[in-house]
């Protein structure tokens, strides 16, 4: 559960901080849309929770350093305070019980921001 409450917390801090993956466009009808869909054939049975927003979203270079305590991105950095550590604790959190956390690539089925999905 708070794994979760942190991952949306951070959807909703920063949808209203930038727009379809710009952060220098302002954000005048933030959206944060939270999907469950039912695991795929190839994963353990149960679901993903897919949590996405059309805000600035993560570039592909920090999407890679997202999970590492204490990271944050540069432009993350310039707009609000925060310590870099909450991914990386709520990663933790969803390895321990088996499950995985992970910013999936962007596609047009998703929100133009962020995209993190739990398994």
């Amino acid at each position: 559960e708070e794994a979760f409450s942190n991952v949306l917390d951070n959807a909703i801090k920063y949808v209203k901080l930038g727009k379809d993956g710009n952060w220098n466009e302002e954000n005048t009808n933030p959206i944060v849309r939270v999907a469950l869909l039912p695991n795929d054939k190839t994963m353990a049975r149960g679901v993903t929770i897919i949590i996405e927003d059309n805000g600035p979203g993560i570039s592909s270079q920090e999407s890679k350093l997202i999970f590492q305590r204490g990271f944050r991105g540069e432009d993350a950095k310039k707009k609000c305070e925060g310590s870099g550590i909450g991914l990386d604790y709520s990663r933790s959190m969803i390895e321990k019980m088996g499950g995985e956390l992970s910013i999936i690539a962007n596609s047009k089925y998703y929100l133009c921001g962020a995209v993190v999905r739990f398994v």
